[in-house]
């Protein structure tokens, strides 16, 4: 959940300084750095941290975007941070071995193979590609550069693990909210008053029914901090509850 909170916010600061900087200055990508560090520290998702930032930075380059520089040198700070810094790079090699874990991989269901006939994909990938075909139709498709590469990202992750699917997600997003705002223009061009309501209830109301309709057994109801009640075996929670506070476990790559 916090990895998660932390690709939001990459994503953002680099969003904010592609979008700013047309009109005046913004370095908000800066603060990309500190937060791969801070995010290292909590899961090895950070990695993508780095490759959000890259991208942005290399559209950038290609447009000769005004924020190149800031978003090259956001890119090389992180990069930097995170060579330096012992815990960034234990977990980032965590991250890069990973698809070595076989027998993890093989024994762990949160680690399936995404297929396409799991059903909670379905929305998610018709959104983002109907977000992409609505984006490269309209006019300005410089601006929606990193935007698409970040979706693209997101959908090749998918594609592997099934919980993956929320990091694509998220990666997704910004080509998302892009694709919204120009609905919600071409709908205001043509008149519409209720442009705006359409638009919140669609995505507030319409999405999330149809996305729990396609895919019930997804949703989780259960929430909160610690282990859960019949996730795993009873007597492993028993001996756990019952050993002294503090790190009992050694680090692992996949599990605890």
């Amino acid at each position: 959940t916090l990895g998660a909170a932390a690709l939001c916010a990459t994503l953002y600061l680099c969003a904010r300084t592609w979008q700013r900087t047309a009109a005046a200055s913004d370095r908000s990508a800066l603060g990309v750095a500190p937060l791969v560090v801070v995010w290292s520290a909590l899961h090895p998702t950070a990695i993508l941290g780095l490759v959000v930032v890259a991208v942005f930075a290399l559209a950038a380059l290609l447009t000769r975007h005004r924020a190149a520089r800031t978003l090259v040198a956001a890119t090389l700070l992180a990069l930097a941070l995170a060579l330096v810094v012992p815990s960034s790079r234990a977990l980032f090699a965590v991250a890069l071995a990973h698809d070595r874990a076989t027998l993890a991989l093989a024994l762990t269901d949160e680690w399936a193979r995404t297929r396409l006939g799991d059903r909670e994909l379905w929305l998610p990938a018709l959104g983002a590609l109907a977000s992409l075909a609505a984006v490269v139709a309209g006019r300005d498709r410089r601006r929606a550069l990193p935007f698409v590469g970040c979706a693209a990202i997101g959908g090749a992750l998918a594609s592997r693990y099934s919980r993956n699917l929320y990091e694509g997600i998220l990666l997704a997003a910004p080509l998302c909210g892009l694709a919204t705002e120009r609905a919600h223009a071409w709908l205001v061009a043509r008149k519409l008053r209720a442009a705006p309501l359409l638009v919140v209830l669609v995505i507030g109301l319409v999405v999330p029914a149809v996305h729990l309709r396609l895919a019930p057994a997804e949703l989780n109801t259960r929430f909160g901090v610690g282990p859960a009640d019949g996730a795993v075996p009873t007597e492993t929670l028993d001996v756990l509850r019952g050993l002294p506070a503090g790190r009992i476990m050694n680090d692992c790559t996949l599990g605890g």
